[in-house]
């Protein structure tokens, strides 16, 4: 199974499976600050860390080792786009307006823009998949805004329009540390994550969620894949049902539910930790209430 999830199992893989390939194993969480560290120090903290998840991903795309993009649209999103409930008619106004966190060059992007006529902000801490993906669909990318934040410590963000796409905006900035809606130019309508969730470190999943959670208008969807399992590995890479669920909740959104739930155990055969029972490609959709 060719699909974005497999970066999310490398995670657990790089401790489970050491004779994988070198884009396997090379993949390393990256923590925000250890538990230890004093609070006067969390600012230098968390900028190191936020230098050091750059570094790391823009290694991963500069030495072609992008193992998260899928090369055409996402499965998942075409099989279940109906249950964002999104007008997408002509006389849409404003237009829906789709968040895509740690968008990478998500072919997706385009797709949804061009079958269905809607607003996508993709965001990404790293440029190099942002300029690769202006680069396949041709035009370039257009700076619109510098988007400081709003604690000095903290990276800036810049927005680039796509050139030959105009209701694509790709920001190249991290998300953690950007604000809903001034950040935005308005809150969306839903939310498309790609397995990000996944890749994100488990001491962050939890603010990631909540800048999900505030990022939306009231009544907008998240529609979520992931890979889950009974097994969990302090690499990360593959949640729980139960501890998706927990963080959803814990966020205030309600309506969870799951769409789809696929055993994919075969197609990750060097996955086999102590105690495995389940692997299951998941789906689920939730609305902010």
């Amino acid at each position: 199974m060719k699909n974005r999830l497999s970066y999310a199992l490398s995670l657990s893989l790089r401790r489970t499976a050491p004779l994988l390939s070198a884009k396997i194993s090379s993949i390393q969480p990256l923590r925000l600050f250890s538990a230890g560290v004093r609070k006067a120090d969390q600012k230098d903290a968390e900028k190191e860390s936020a230098r050091e998840r750059r570094a790391y991903w823009r290694k991963m795309y500069e030495t072609q080792q992008d193992v998260f993009t899928l090369e055409d649209v996402n499965q998942n999103l075409v099989a279940h786009w109906t249950h964002l409930n999104l007008s997408t008619s002509a006389a849409s106004s404003p237009l829906p307006r789709v968040l895509v966190p740690c968008c990478g060059r998500d072919l997706s992007m385009p797709w949804m823009v061009e079958r269905f006529g809607v607003a996508v902000v993709g965001v990404d801490f790293v440029g190099e998949p942002l300029r690769a993906l202006a680069g396949e669909i041709g035009g370039g990318l257009k700076p619109l805004a510098e988007i400081r934040s709003s604690a000095p410590h903290l990276s800036t963000a810049t927005a680039y329009q796509v050139n030959s796409l105009p209701q694509l905006i790709l920001i190249h900035g991290d998300l953690l540390h950007l604000q809903a809606p001034n950040d935005y130019g308005g809150l969306f309508d839903a939310c498309w994550d790609r397995a990000a969730l996944t890749a994100v470190d488990p001491s962050l999943r939890a603010l990631y969620v909540r800048k999900i959670f505030e990022s939306l208008s009231p009544g907008g969807r998240l529609l979520l894949e992931f890979l889950s399992s009974n097994v969990q590995l302090e690499g990360g890479g593959v949640v729980s049902l139960d501890s998706v669920k927990e963080l959803l909740e814990s966020a205030s959104f309600g309506a969870i539910k799951v769409l789809e739930k696929k055993d994919v155990r075969k197609d990750f055969p060097a996955f086999q930790p102590d105690g495995l029972k389940n692997l299951d490609e998941v789906v689920i959709i939730c609305s902010k209430m």
